[in-house]
């Protein structure tokens, strides 16, 4: 089976070509406001509570024509509107004015100054639209009060939608650096845009929802330009097929999982009992004595292969973890085990000897050498990375809190450098590649933020490598499945009460919903 398109998240420059090619088509810049306003005013009364009064906030460009719109709408219900220009009426321009114009002839609005808060109830509804796609620099003057008013709104009690995104955020990017507003719902018109989906500023935009404003199927098939791919289960669920009635173990491929120290063997047994629940037909773990005994006696599904020594991984170990690759499908390297100053030397050789898919993880990532990062692009066969923030960290040789503050923009910077899959893990995982693609995962919960989740993330990865799938296809079943294996696990035990091994769970249960 094969996978329909990815849905794409459009950024500022993309939507501005999306609509001008509609225009060239036949579709007014007018008539896209209409439909917007009015997708506009449906979500508003979708999201407001029983004797709601509507306050709608517009800034001076279409997205306050928007807004405009929105708010003649409601009017119409007869519901009473309150509406904030931030710019006098005779000052804005086209479609913005004439729509402003169009609501000075309803008596049920009510035109303010400001975002009046002693008018304002806990059962109201704010509609913000002072800022869209074409904020670049942080508010100033009349928008930047009226985003603070907006603010304090929802403080109050006040439910907030959003007209595309909560001004103040950019379009294009996860950071939240400016005064910005924090929405209950954000209604993309046209398309979702980035700050939707990447963190911090996803965090802001609360529910997105998407509207369709009309814009001809001929404008999106001439968008050609990549943007930020969104990881949904619609997309995910075809690259899994069907078991043959005549399958056996090794129909499913064998994989090494090369992992666990002293005290660490919790790390070990997670990573291969994942591969092996996501479904590879035979998985051996490589490890020291200890590790080994305990983890097969929690899980008799598993062969073990012992490593000599009871120091960290290193050269002396290649031989025989070169052996121990030759019938295997894909191996994985680094949950929990111990390192020292040979541990990067043996990874590059690894990797650079091995001819199937290696995915590098956790303490095998704080073994590589910022300085020798560009060594991964000898990989005879390309390797993923599935950093955490503070692993990502160090390997870009940056503060966990700039990782954080830029995480699309570090994912890309390491794909390049390495020519690797980067599996950046966190609240919206994303996947980059070397080739410029960004993807990022939709599934998903708080819950998953505890010791063991991405040691499970890790095992799944390498176990469906093994049964076939490409590496891009990998990271992309891997990283929702385990997301959805998670929501499962959530409503099990709660966010809070979650351990790493309910999304082990999770995953048998996810595959039986989705009849696999």
């Amino acid at each position: 089976m094969h996978a329909s398109p990815l849905r794409q998240a459009l950024n500022a420059r993309q939507m501005q070509a999306l609509e001008r090619c509609a225009e060239i088509l036949g579709m007014p810049p007018s008539i896209l406001m209409e439909n917007a306003g009015r997708a506009l005013a449906k979500a508003a009364l979708e999201l407001a509570k029983p004797h709601s009064c509507f306050f709608v906030v517009c800034g001076p460009g279409n997205n306050g024509g928007d807004g405009f719109v929105c708010a003649r709408v409601l009017a119409s219900h007869g519901l009473k509107v309150f509406l904030t220009s931030s710019r006098p009426v005779e000052q804005l321009k086209g479609d913005a004015l004439r729509n402003a114009k169009l609501c000075q002839v309803y008596t049920d609005i009510v035109w303010t100054d400001t975002l009046d808060l002693n008018q304002l109830r806990p059962e109201d509804l704010v509609v913000d639209a002072v800022f869209g796609t074409g904020l670049w620099h942080a508010p100033q003057g009349v928008e930047a009060s009226l985003i603070e008013a907006i603010v304090l709104s929802r403080r109050k009690g006040a439910k907030v939608l959003s007209a595309d995104l909560p001004s103040g955020l950019q379009a294009d990017e996860g950071r939240a650096d400016f005064a910005h507003v924090q929405a209950d719902l954000s209604l993309a018109l046209g398309a979702p845009k980035p700050c939707h989906f990447l963190y911090p500023a996803a965090m802001d935009c609360g529910k997105v929802l998407s509207a369709d404003i009309g814009i001809p199927l001929a404008a999106w098939e001439a968008i050609v330009q990549p943007g930020l791919f969104l990881l949904e289960e619609t997309t995910v669920r075809p690259l899994f097929s069907k078991r043959p009635q005549d399958s056996h173990k090794g129909s499913f491929g064998h994989v090494l999982v090369v992992a666990g120290s002293p005290g660490k063997s919790g790390a070990a047994s997670l990573c291969a009992k994942a591969a092996l629940r996501a479904g590879a037909g035979l998985v051996t773990l490589a490890s020291s004595e200890g590790v080994l005994s305990q983890a097969l006696h929690n899980t008799p599904e598993l062969m073990g292969h012992g490593l000599p020594g009871k120091t960290a991984l290193g050269l002396f170990h290649q031989e025989l973890l070169l052996h121990l690759g030759q019938n295997k499908a894909a191996i994985a390297i680094g949950p929990g085990i111990q390192t020292g100053p040979e541990t990067a030397e043996l990874l590059f050789s690894l990797i650079a000897q091995t001819p199937i898919p290696v995915v590098l993880d956790a303490d095998a990532l704080n073994a590589l050498p910022y300085a020798q990062l560009e060594r991964l692009q000898s990989a005879r066969c390309q390797p993923i990375l599935s950093p955490h923030p503070g692993e990502m960290a160090h390997l870009m040789n940056m503060s966990t809190s700039e990782v954080q503050a830029r995480r699309a923009e570090a994912a890309m910077d390491l794909a390049r450098r390495t020519l690797a899959l980067v599996v950046l893990k966190g609240a919206g995982t994303l996947i980059a590649s070397p080739e410029g693609t960004l993807t990022v995962n939709t599934s998903g919960t708080p819950g998953m933020a505890t010791a063991g989740s991405g040691d499970i993330l890790t095992g799944l990865l390498v176990g469906l490598l093994a049964q076939g799938m490409s590496t891009v296809e990998a990271c992309q079943a891997a990283v929702f499945l385990h997301g959805a294996a998670g929501e499962w696990a959530s409503c099990q035990h709660g966010e809070r009460g979650m351990l790493a091994s309910d999304i082990l769970e999770g995953v048998g249960h996810t595959y039986a919903e989705w009849k696999l």
